[in-house]
């Protein structure tokens, strides 16, 4: 029963993911706003670690790790670079296509 909330969730922080990157990119380049995005996580992801321990990984989990990182903040360049060109209205609902 809670899916309809998590789905009107995704859909608003989605939409409002698009209007801030536009604000963002106003004043700093698509590259500073997607570093930023994933700089976000980190000091939860360091929180964690630091209370539960860095648990045991395998070499090829770095490879995916990077391969994965790479990826993302590749696409959310472009996604923000997109965003910065155009208007969010028009930029957004095709970009979720």
């Amino acid at each position: 029963m809670t899916w309809p909330l998590l789905a009107v969730g995704a859909a608003l922080f989605y939409g409002l993911q698009g209007a801030w990157t536009k604000r963002l990119t106003r004043r700093v380049p698509p590259i500073v706003a997607a570093w930023a995005i994933f700089a976000f996580a980190f000091p939860a992801l360091a929180v964690y670690l630091a209370t539960r321990g860095v648990p045991d990984l395998e070499p090829v989990f770095w490879l995916a790790l990077l391969g994965t990182c790479s990826i993302g903040l590749l696409s959310f360049y472009l996604y923000a670079s997109a965003i910065e060109r155009g208007d969010v209205g028009l930029t957004v609902p095709l970009l979720a296509l």
